[in-house]
């Protein structure tokens, strides 16, 4: 037997096998000769929460301070696309494998540059690029900055963001009562306590944010108090109940020069049981200036048991801890804004 005849014959037959598929696979990656699609076939809409308008591009005006984007297109066939939405500055990127393009855009782009949580006004153009096609561009103008006080929920819902906007609005531009009683303990100086809302150092969201600060009246302390934000029924203005599917997004700084100041947040559970309590995160401040933070509703451990949070019906309110860490402390400062929860991926991924 020729041992080399054999071996040589053997890869020949492989190299066959192998080689044929591709002159197969590589022209299907692309639609049939009879495909067409233009851009009269790419839908674009204003989308609020219970409110749709078209928008048919080329110019037209999008309010980006009140409303957002739906855009809809069906191929006909499974077909690689991706969808860019770019000022020349900021991207928003959206891609997939699939015959129905279904995307709500909200203004913001792939990543927070920390500063602008939406794309800034002018011309914008949307580009829908599928695969073995020419590039189809539409251009709308972009008016305002988002607040994400009117989304769909498909997207999320704005909790508040001490501007009157969001389901669970303050009721002035100052403190009181109507929103909320603060607590503070009984360990700190009645005469350092402040809660208010304040406009001096703005975050990205512009307009006021929340300031608590205190004071201990003694000795260092971790905890100074905390406030709950009714949150009532809130499940039912988003589309999914998936806790590993809702996300938290939330602005937080520390006030000053103050240290041991942590982000310290979640969910309260007012409902008597033996394991009533708090669902909370916490976040050492070791950053200057505002920083927007998000976390899965999973990730949200109770403070007796650290059991994950596996019931949303079981929130009540949205809760803000005054506190110390990573040290115990004898002051606080901490400043938060726009409290808005996500479904399906954070507000930036």
């Amino acid at each position: 037997m020729n041992i080399k005849k054999i071996f040589w014959g053997s890869l020949a037959i492989v190299g066959f096998a192998s080689c044929e598929p591709i002159e197969e696979v590589g022209p299907d990656l692309c639609p049939s000769d009879d495909f067409s699609f233009n851009a009269n076939d790419l839908k674009l809409f204003k989308v609020g929460r219970i409110s749709e308008t078209s928008l048919v591009g080329n110019g037209d005006v999008l309010p980006l301070d009140s409303m957002g984007l739906h855009i809809q297109s069906n191929l006909g066939v499974v077909l690689n696309w991706k969808v860019t939405i770019t000022n020349g500055y900021l991207k928003k990127r959206f891609s997939g494998n699939d015959s129905l393009i279904d995307i709500l855009w909200y203004g913001q782009a792939d990543y927070f540059d920390g500063t602008n949580l939406s794309l800034s006004e002018g011309v914008t153009n949307i580009e829908l690029d599928i695969i073995c096609q020419d590039l189809i561009t539409k251009t709308i103008t972009i008016e305002g900055n988002q607040s994400f006080k009117n989304v769909s929920s498909d997207f999320g819902l704005l909790i508040r963001d001490w501007d009157q906007n969001g389901k669970y609005p303050v009721r002035g531009e100052s403190y009181t009562f109507f929103d909320g009683a603060p607590f503070f303990t009984g360990l700190a100086d009645p005469q350092f306590n402040v809660f208010d809302y304040f406009d001096e150092t703005p975050s990205q969201s512009g307009g006021k944010y929340l300031q608590v600060e205190s004071a201990s009246a003694s000795d260092p302390l971790w905890y100074f108090g905390d406030y709950g934000i009714d949150i009532p029924d809130f499940e039912a203005f988003l589309s999914s109940n998936n806790l590993d599917s809702l996300y938290v997004n939330v602005l937080v700084s520390r006030e000053g020069s103050i240290s041991n100041v942590p982000a310290n947040f979640g969910f309260r559970d007012t409902v008597p049981s033996p394991n009533a309590g708090a669902y909370l995160v916490n976040e050492n401040i070791n950053w200057t200036g505002w920083k927007l933070l998000s976390y899965k509703f999973s990730d949200f451990k109770n403070s007796k048991t650290d059991l994950p949070l596996s019931d949303i019906t079981l929130i009540k309110e949205f809760l803000l801890n005054f506190g110390a860490s990573p040290n115990l402390a004898n002051a606080t400062g901490i400043k938060y804004d726009m409290v808005l929860f996500t479904v399906g991926k954070p507000l930036y991924e």
